[in-house]
C-alpha cells in the first residue's frame, strides 16, 4: 500500500466513525504505553500448583470421569494419523501442506516464506504483505489450533510424545512471542481464539493429570501469558464500528480462560462482564430469525461454534443463548443440502473457534450438530461413543435436523427454496435479499444484492465464487467482494456500492422486499435495491424470480426503474466441477450429474464464457483463502434505457447417468 494509498484509506476509515469511536481510539493511544507496561508486568495471584489444582478439566459437556470416555475406530485413526504429521511438522493452513521448522518460526508465512520482522505488534505494518507476508497465515498459525489432534491423541492414548510436542511448540511460542511482540498480539481476536484453543488444549492435555514433560516453569509462563491475554483484550475489547464477530470471540475467549482457570483472575468478575457483552452482541449482530447480520455464512457458523463453546463454559448463558442457537442452526441447514455443502455467500476466512471441529467440507455440518446436540442436551449422565469432532461439545441422539421445507428468512434477508420438481430433480435456491454487512462499515459483505445461488440433486451449480484475498492483492479482494462475482444484474460497470478499502465501504444500498412466496407449487420472490441510486444516477434494480410449475420453469425478470441509457450486465457463475456447453448465440446448457440446467437470455443480448480471465478478472472460484481457480462465468451483456425489462429463462431437464 502507497502512501498516497494509506492516507486515503486512513481517511475513508475515519470517516466511517462516530465521534464516541474517535473519542475512544486518541484514549487508547495516549494510555497504550501505560496499559502495555501494566500488562508486561503481570503476576500470578497464586502459585502455579494451586491455580493447577484448582484447574477446570471437564471435557465439554460431559460431568463424568474423562477415563471413560471412548472413541470410535474410525475417529482414533483420524486423530492418530493428524497427531503424527503434527509430531513430524506436517500441517495445513488455507489448503496449504506446511513443513514447520524445529522450532516454530511464529513469525513465519510459511505458504509464502516471508518473514514477519520480530517487532511489537503496534509496529507492525500487517498491510504491508511485501514486508510480513500474509499475515492470515501467520495469525492461524499462532492461534496454535493445529496441536488439537495432538492433545486430544495424548488424552486418548496416554502416550507422552504427543503431550510433548504440545508442550515443546507452546514453550517455543511463549519464549518467542512475549507480550507485547509480534503479530500474534495484533488484536483482540487473536488473543481470543488462542484462549477458546488453549482452554481445550489444556483439558485434554490435564484431565488425567500432570503429564510428564510439563515442569513449573512451563506452568508459570503459561499462566502469565494467559492473565496478559485476558488483560490484553479487556484493554482492547473490539468497539464501534469495529464490533463485529471479533468482540463475540474475544468475549468467549475470556469465559473460557475464567473457566479453565478460575484462580488466575480473582480480581475481577470477568464471567459477569463476558455474559453482558455476549447477550448484547447476540442481540445486536443476529437477526431475531438466526441469520448473522454480517452477511456471511462463514462467519455465521464461526458465530455459532463460537456461542456453543460459550455454553460449554457458561450454564447461564447456555440457557440464555439456546433460542439463537436454535435459529442460527435452522439457517445453517437451510441453506445445506443433504451432501453438506453450504454456499459460502460474503467474505469467508475458513476461521473456526478452537480446533476441535477443523475446517473442512463438513465444517458446517458438525457445527450444526453440535449446536443441535447443545439444544437437546439436559443432564448427561454418560458419555457415548464419540465418534466425529462435533461431539466433543455434546451429543446426543439424533445429533443432527435436516430441514428441507422453504424458509423465509424475513429478518435475516434469506429466501431457501428447496424442493422436488415433478421430474424428481431437488432444487435448493437461496436469494439474498438483505442489506450490505453489519454495522458502519460493512466489514465482511459482499456487494451481491439479489444474487442467488442454485443447487441441483445436492450439487452446486450457480455459484457464490468465494472470497479469495483479505489484506492484499486490491483487484482480486474488490473483484471477489464486487458485484460482477455475484449472480445479479450490474450497470455500467459499476460495484452496487462504493469500496474504500479492504474491510470498508461507503454508499451502501438497502434492499426493499415486494414479497416471497414460497411454497411446494409456488415461487416468486419480488425485490429491488437502490444500489444505483447515486452519484448522477437515478436508477433502482429491481427483480422479480418465479417458478412457472406448467411451464416448468424460472423466469427472471430484471428491471430498471429509471431514466437514461445504462450498459447492463448479467453474469451467472457456474461451479469449476460443471460443464457449459453454449447451443445458441443465447442458449447455454450446463450439464451436472443426472440433470441439465438450461439457461436462455434476452434475443438482444451479447452473451459468451468467461474463463479464469485476468484484466479485468472474471471466472474464478475461490474454494479458500489465498486459492482461487478459474470456473465457468456466463455473461450476457446490452445497453438498455429506463424502464426496460430483461428476461432469463431457467429449465432442468431430468437425464440419464
Amino acid at each position: 500500500m502507497s502512501n498516497k494509498t494509506s492516507l486515503k484509506w486512513y481517511f475513508n476509515r475515519l470517516a466511517a466513525m462516530s465521534l464516541g469511536e474517535i473519542v475512544l481510539r486518541l484514549k487508547r493511544t495516549i494510555t497504550e504505553p501505560f496499559v502495555t507496561k501494566a500488562i508486561i508486568n503481570e503476576k500470578l495471584p497464586y502459585s502455579s500448583e494451586e491455580i493447577l489444582a484448582s484447574a477446570n478439566t471437564l471435557i465439554g459437556c460431559y460431568p463424568v470421569d474423562p477415563c471413560k470416555i471412548e472413541i470410535s475406530d474410525s475417529y482414533l485413526k483420524e486423530i492418530i494419523t493428524n497427531a503424527d504429521n503434527v509430531c513430524e511438522g506436517k500441517i495445513i493452513l488455507f489448503n496449504n501442506n506446511i513443513i514447520l521448522d524445529n522450532p516454530v518460526n511464529w513469525f513465519r508465512d510459511y505458504a509464502h516464506n516471508i518473514n514477519c520482522p520480530k517487532k511489537n505488534a503496534n509496529r507492525i505494518n500487517y498491510r504491508k504483505p511485501e514486508l510480513v507476508g500474509d499475515v492470515m497465515f501467520i495469525w492461524w498459525l499462532n492461534r496454535h489450533q493445529h496441536l488439537m489432534p495432538a492433545a486430544i491423541a495424548y488424552f486418548i492414548t496416554g502416550n507422552q510424545k504427543y503431550a510433548d510436542v504440545v508442550i515443546n511448540q507452546l514453550q517455543s511460542w511463549l519464549d518467542d512471542c512475549p507480550f507485547p511482540l509480534g503479530p500474534a498480539w495484533l488484536t483482540g481476536i487473536e488473543a481470543g481464539v488462542r484462549m477458546i484453543t488453549w482452554s481445550w488444549i489444556f483439558r485434554f492435555l490435564f484431565a488425567k493429570g500432570k503429564p510428564n514433560n510439563c515442569s513449573n516453569d512451563f506452568l508459570n509462563k503459561w499462566f502469565v501469558s494467559i492473565r496478559q491475554h485476558v488483560r490484553f483484550i479487556d484493554t482492547h475489547w473490539a468497539k464501534y464500528s469495529s464490533a463485529n464477530n471479533h468482540i463475540i470471540a474475544e468475549a468467549v475467549g475470556v469465559l473460557a480462560a475464567v473457566d479453565t482457570w478460575p484462580r488466575l483472575f480473582p480480581e475481577k468478575n470477568y464471567k459477569e462482564i463476558c455474559r453482558g457483552i455476549l447477550k448484547n452482541e447476540t442481540h445486536e449482530q443476529i437477526s431475531i430469525d438466526g441469520v448473522d447480520k454480517e452477511q456471511s455464512t462463514s462467519y455465521h457458523a464461526f458465530v455459532l461454534e463460537l456461542l456453543i463453546n460459550a455454553s460449554v463454559y457458561d450454564n447461564s448463558l447456555k440457557k440464555y443463548l439456546k433460542k439463537t442457537i436454535e435459529n442460527m442452526t435452522r439457517f445453517l441447514n437451510a441453506l445445506s443440502g443433504e451432501k453438506g455443502f453450504v454456499p459460502d455467500i460474503g467474505d469467508s476466512d475458513f476461521a473456526v473457534a478452537s480446533g476441535l471441529i477443523p475446517r473442512s467440507n463438513s465444517y458446517y455440518y458438525y457445527v450444526a450438530a453440535a449446536a443441535c446436540s447443545m439444544e437437546r442436551n439436559s443432564d448427561i449422565k454418560h458419555v457415548p461413543l464419540i465418534s466425529q469432532p462435533n461431539e466433543w461439545y455434546c451429543r446426543n441422539k439424533p445429533v443432527n435436523k435436516k430441514h428441507d421445507k422453504s424458509v423465509y428468512f424475513e429478518n435475516g434477508g434469506y429466501a431457501v427454496w428447496k424442493n422436488v420438481l415433478p421430474s424428481g430433480v431437488k432444487v435448493n435456491l437461496c436469494m439474498l435479499l438483505s442489506n450490505l454487512g453489519y454495522g458502519q462499515i460493512a466489514a465482511h459483505g459482499h456487494a451481491d444484492a439479489l444474487s442467488f445461488t442454485l443447487q441441483i440433486n445436492d450439487e452446486p451449480v450457480l455459484i457464490d465464487p468465494g472470497t479469495y484475498a483479505y489484506h492484499n492483492q486490491k483487484k482480486w479482494r474488490n473483484y471477489f467482494k464486487g458485484t460482477r462475482a455475484h449472480n445479479t444484474l450490474v450497470i455500467n460497470g459499476l460495484d452496487q456500492a462504493d469500496i474504500k478499502g479492504p474491510f470498508l465501504w461507503a454508499n451502501k444500498y438497502y434492499v426493499h422486499v415486494d414479497y416471497v412466496v414460497m411454497n411446494k407449487d409456488q415461487f416468486i420472490i419480488k425485490a429491488e435495491h437502490d444500489g444505483y441510486y447515486r452519484d448522477e444516477m437515478v436508477l433502482t434494480h429491481r427483480r422479480e424470480l418465479s417458478w412457472h410449475p406448467l411451464l416448468k420453469k424460472w423466469i427472471l425478470k430484471d428491471e430498471l426503474i429509471g431514466n437514461g441509457n445504462y450498459d447492463a450486465e448479467l453474469l451467472f457463475h457456474v461451479h469449476p466441477d460443471r460443464k457449459v456447453v453454449r447451443e445458441h448465440s443465447n442458449t447455454f446448457r450446463i450439464i451436472g450429474t443426472d440433470y441439465n440446467l438450461i439457461i436462455k437470455f434476452s434475443a438482444h443480448f451479447q452473451c459468451r464464457v468467461a474463463h479464469g480471465e485476468v484484466n479485468p478478472p472474471l471466472g474464478w472460484f475461490s474454494p479458500v483463502l489465498g486459492e482461487k481457480i478459474p470456473s465457468p462465468t456466463i455473461v450476457a451483456k446490452g445497453n438498455v434505457i429506463g424502464f426496460d425489462n430483461i428476461f432469463t429463462e431457467f429449465v432442468i431437464e431430468k437425464t440419464e447417468s
